[in-house]
């Protein structure tokens, strides 16, 4: 009897939560595994598939999809991976793919550590619905452990942000807290004041422009040693408020201030109080 040819497509994923599980689950780990095996069974390796960064509860990634096309114009007929996980924690869709679409397409499907292989009559597959359930199960205790922590971070007070108002930046011993930046903190005192004595948001944009003094997302760029990739010319668009200082100028000005200022309070410092030392 000859033996069916297999080409085999290799599917690799790594969401940020597994990053917590160490390099056995890597992309490259993964990588290597399976293509051991690949090699070792006589297989023809066709493409190997990755999505980085990609949560395993929904099927809408770009690896997968291009698996599916492919398995579709029947360039590869055996899916090969790590384990269930690495396809997907998503119950119901993975059944979908394993149970239906697979088959209708005479595609085989292996989960490696876990001895799952859809051509096997060893009964292998019996349990595949169990580890899908565990998998999902799995996935949904951990997003709710994550939530409850920064959770409990932000309610008792702790800075949960991406990216500091301006005028603050992390502290380096905690980056939870915030503290003020010193280099920008006199250019947020000095808005603060305009905007007190009665300047308009359009007006206090168009002074900081003709000034030169950046913004904060040119000044992210510049401290990071980077061009800005957004290409604007602050001082000759002829609408300030959407130039250099838009964030203090209109439309979103309002809100950035008090962004600021609601962030120097839960800093305990006086940035605004009076134009003094903080």
């Amino acid at each position: 009897m000859i033996e069916k040819t297999y080409n085999v497509g290799i599917y690799c994923r790594l969401s940020n939560d597994d990053e917590r599980d160490g390099e056995s689950v890597s992309i490259e780990n993964q990588k290597l595994l399976l293509q051991s095996y690949v090699r070792q069974r006589g297989w023809n390796e066709i493409a190997v598939y990755c999505d980085d960064g990609y949560s395993g509860t929904n099927f809408d990634r770009p690896g997968v999809k291009r698996l599916i096309e492919d398995a579709k114009a029947k360039k590869i007929n055996l899916i090969l991976v790590k384990d269930l996980s690495r396809f997907g924690r998503n119950y119901i869709e993975f059944g979908q793919y394993t149970d239906y679409l697979f088959p209708s397409l005479g595609c085989r499907f292996i989960a490696l550590n876990n001895g799952i292989d859809t051509m096997s009559d060893n009964g292998s597959t019996d349990v595949m619905c169990f580890l899908n359930l565990f998998n999902e199960f799995y996935s949904r205790d951990t997003s709710k452990k994550v939530k409850a922590v920064k959770r409990a971070c932000a309610e008792s007070g702790k800075f949960m942000g991406t990216y500091p108002a301006y005028g603050y930046k992390r502290d380096p011993e905690d980056k939870h807290h915030l503290v003020i930046d010193e280099e920008t903190a006199p250019t947020v005192r000095r808005i603060f004041s305009m905007r007190a004595s009665g300047m308009g948001f359009r007006a206090i944009a168009v002074t900081l422009n003709e000034e030169g003094v950046l913004p904060p997302g040119a000044l992210y760029y510049q401290r990071k040693g980077r061009s800005d990739p957004r290409n604007v010319n602050h001082r000759k668009s002829p609408h300030p408020q959407r130039g250099l200082h838009r964030e203090h100028g209109a439309g979103q000005n309002r809100h950035a201030v008090l962004q600021v200022q609601k962030a120097h309070q839960q800093a305990g410092g006086g940035m605004y109080t009076g134009g003094g030392n903080p």
